[in-house]
């Protein structure tokens, strides 16, 4: 972990780093709290899937598990982020922070 940890600080600063990567990044940073909140649910979907269907957790499943708890965990933060902005109440519950209100032309 702490090898990792060193390794992920070492990639992160130099400064070429692809703009494809930036952005990827930007999202997940943006949208990390939510997806914290809802991979463990997509985690016991996907396992219960896994052992529904006798799939053997190998290398490749668990590498195809992760990238789809990920996934999962990011369109669903994105779909809430974009629902509370018409449910501002679903914002509130899940951050404890209301939306910024849109400024007034007056």
């Amino acid at each position: 972990t702490f090898a990792a940890t060193l390794f992920f600080f070492m990639v992160f600063n130099q400064n070429n780093m692809p703009r494809i990567i930036e952005k990827i990044l930007g999202i997940f940073g943006k949208h990390s709290y939510l997806v914290y909140l809802f991979h463990p649910l997509a985690m016991y979907y996907l396992s219960t899937y896994l052992e529904r269907h006798n799939i053997v957790m190998s290398a490749v499943t668990v590498i195809a598990f992760y990238v789809c708890t990920v996934t999962i965990s990011l369109i669903f933060s994105l779909f809430i982020t974009k629902v509370s902005k018409f449910l501002p109440i679903i914002n509130f519950l899940l951050t404890g922070t209301a939306l910024p209100k849109p400024k007034s032309g007056v």
